[in-house]
This record gives C-alpha cells, structure tokens and sequence, in this order.
C-alpha cells in the first residue's frame, strides 16, 4: 500500500473546497504562513460552523499586526505595506478525509484511538486508507487504525461498472419486491465480499435456485 503509492500533493487550485489559510502580500506576491493567524482563522470557522467564514472577513481581521514580525517582514521592507489578500487554493480532499483521526476520532466521545477498524473498498489503499495512515504517522508516530477491512464493488453480470446512463444499475428494491429480502440476503451472504462481486439476473437466478434448495431441504426436514 505505500511502497506503490503515487506522490501526494496537499494543495488544489479550485473555487470549492477547505480553503488554506495563507495569505499574501499584495505588493510582492509574498506568502504569509504564520501559526498564530492559521488558528484564528480555524478558530473563526469553527465558531461560526463553516468554511465560509475564511472569506467572510477581510484579512486584517485575521491577520491583525501579527505579520510584522514575520521573517518575511524582517528581510522584506515592501511585505505587508499594501496590505494582503486571502489565498485560494484549496486542501486536497483526501486530506479533508485522511485526518480524520484528528478532527473526529479524537474528538468525539465514543471514539477510540486508534480505531479497531478502518472499512472502505479497494480503492481506498491509495486514497483514504493512505492518506489516514501517512498523515497519523506524521503527527502521531502510529496507525490511526488497528486493522483495515477492504471490501469489492458491486458490478454487472459482465464485469462493468453499474451505472443509471449504461442502464445495468441492479436496484435491490425491486429484487425484493420480485424474489424476495432473503434473496439479497443469500447474495449477500453467498459472495466473497474482499473483491469485485457480479450481480445481474443470471447471479440472482442462481442464488433463487439455491434458496428454493435451501428452503425445500428445511421443510422436508
């Protein structure tokens, strides 16, 4: 899982999303990265229940005189004297869904940590799976998970993606309204839920013909 892990960019250039932040100075184009002023701003969002809090305010009020004694300041006479503008890049969303440890787990009453469980499907080994474990370690020293359960996805008869536009979309509500809830049961039960599991009516066939053998073997007995 992270031996073939891609590189990991924590920033993206887009108009939605947690934004970061850092603001510049609007005469050189400078950053401001200041600590203090990142735990207002995280401070401010979190009091008023949102993100759009960031830009509700005007920098100053995050700000205040706290970049004058910035480094940047020190080397730079000409950072700060025009005043600074929000950034508006964004976090990347599998950091919004990896630190999770930190911004649930270890703050809701209830929650372990680490956890006994993480549970995604196989795509999570380089997304949330990932991304939970590098950023634990980093701020941590440890897994924020003892164990991980990965499971497949549901596809069609032939190996494809269920999708509404291609029309192979299997809706278990109307297998049980036809079959029956046990048979969305057995399939459940029936497949091996670690890989990529087919569901479309010639599974479901099967899986009645194995239940009517169930059952019948039941009442006879």
């Amino acid at each position: 899982m992270m031996e073939g892990r891609p590189d990991w960019c924590l920033s993206r250039q887009r108009a939605w999303g947690v934004p970061i932040p850092i603001f510049y100075c609007i005469k050189t184009e400078k950053p401001l990265a200041d600590y203090d002023v990142m735990m207002k701003v995280a401070d401010v969002m979190e009091k008023e229940g949102g993100i759009e809090a960031f830009f509700k305010y005007s920098s100053d009020h995050f700000i205040g005189d706290a970049w004058k004694k910035s480094e940047m300041a020190q080397k730079d006479s000409n950072f700060g004297s025009a005043g600074f503008r929000q950034g508006k890049d964004i976090f990347d969303v599998w950091f919004d869904s990896g630190i999770c440890h930190a911004a649930v787990q270890k703050r809701r009453t209830g929650m372990d940590f680490p956890a006994d469980i993480y549970l995604e499907g196989s795509d999570q080994h380089r997304g949330w799976f990932n991304t939970s474990l590098v950023s634990s370690i980093a701020t941590n020293g440890k897994a924020p998970f003892k164990a991980l359960i990965t499971h497949g996805f549901v596809m069609d008869s032939q190996g494809f993606k269920m999708s509404k536009s291609k029309g192979n979309v299997v809706d278990p509500n109307d297998v049980a309204s036809k079959s029956g809830a046990e048979i969305i049961r057995l399939w459940s039960a029936y497949e091996d839920y670690g890989g990529d599991m087919k569901c479309g009516p010639q599974e479901l066939e099967r899986v009645t013909e194995t239940y009517r053998k169930i059952r019948n073997t039941m009442k006879y007995m």
